[in-house]
C-alpha cells in the first residue's frame, strides 16, 4: 500500500459467507483506528441471468465489479493511505443494502496489524446433513 512501511498488516483469518447466508442489507462498524479500511462485496446472478446493485450508505451505489463465474464482486475504500477518508465515507457506522442478498468482507490494515470479519451472515440451515448414529 503506497504510504505504508513494509510491515503494513498482518496475517488474520476470516470466515466465508456461503451465498445461501447472504443478506440483503447490513449495518456494520469500522475501526477508526485503522488508516486503511476496505470493503470487499459479491453478489450472485438472479434466476433470470441478472445482478442487483448494492448500495453503500456515504458511497451510492458501488462500481468496478468483476465476475467470477455467476458472482461478481468488487471493492470498496472507506479509509485509504493513512486515515485519509474516501469521499464522503470513513470509518464508524456504515450501512449498505440492495433488492437482493449479496456477501461483505470488513478488511482493516495498519502498521503490523489487521483485522478483517464477514459483514453478517443469514444463520440457517443451508442442508441436511444425516448424521447415522454409531453403535457401541
Amino acid at each position: 500500500f503506497p504510504g505504508f512501511a513494509p510491515a503494513a498488516g498482518d496475517p488474520e483469518w476470516v470466515n466465508v459467507v456461503p451465498s445461501a447466508q447472504y443478506l440483503s442489507s447490513y449495518v456494520f462498524f469500522t475501526d477508526p483506528t485503522y488508516p486503511e479500511t476496505n470493503l470487499v462485496v459479491v453478489r450472485k446472478k438472479d434466476k433470470n441471468g441478472f445482478f442487483a446493485d448494492v448500495e453503500l450508505d456515504c458511497a451510492g451505489f458501488l462500481t468496478g465489479w468483476q465476475p467470477v463465474g455467476n458472482y461478481e464482486y468488487t471493492r470498496a475504500d472507506l479509509v485509504i493511505k493513512d486515515f485519509q477518508n474516501v469521499g464522503a465515507c470513513a470509518n464508524g457506522r456504515r450501512v449498505m443494502k440492495s433488492t437482493r442478498p449479496f456477501g461483505l468482507t470488513v478488511w482493516g490494515w495498519g502498521i503490523a496489524a489487521s483485522y478483517a470479519y464477514p459483514g453478517g451472515a443469514a444463520v440457517q440451515a443451508i442442508n441436511q446433513v444425516v448424521v447415522p448414529p454409531t453403535p457401541r
